[in-house]
């Protein structure tokens, strides 16, 4: 094998890839065939680099970082709010006409979830005020 080796030295590219190829399949072998690099030597410079920053990177992003406070400014005093576009708690902003049945009181306009009618007792039996299918 050795006297093979030294009578048929094996050329640079294919060296570079068979040692890309020997690389397990991640970001490191897809940096590298990207780059492609021309010596073996290189080749394994860019991979311990690669390897290098990636371990970085995880070691910055596992890390626990310090709470930061928000960098309040100092004011005169509170600021007014814009109310212009304020709208009631829990309710949704709808445009144009609505065909929709409050199942609650049974009211055309609104949902339930919107209904400011009182919560009645519980009947036996549901009446005629709530939604139908078919209508």
């Amino acid at each position: 094998l050795v006297s093979n080796i030294v009578a048929n030295p094996i050329d640079e590219a294919t060296k570079v890839v068979t040692f890309m190829k020997g690389l397990k399949d991640g970001p490191v072998k897809t940096y590298l065939f990207r780059e492609y690099p021309s010596t073996l030597e290189s080749a394994i410079t860019l991979a311990m680099q690669e390897e290098f920053s990636l371990r970085q990177a995880k070691l910055h992003v596992n890390a626990p970082r310090p709470m930061s406070r928000p960098m309040v400014k100092p004011t005169g005093g509170p600021e007014p709010m814009d109310l212009s576009t304020a709208t009631a708690a829990g309710s949704q902003q709808r445009r144009g006409p609505t065909n929709v049945r409050c199942f609650r009181c049974g009211n055309n306009g609104h949902y339930a979830r919107e209904c400011t009618a009182p919560v009645q007792a519980a009947k036996g039996r549901r009446d005629d005020t709530g939604y139908r299918h078919g209508q």
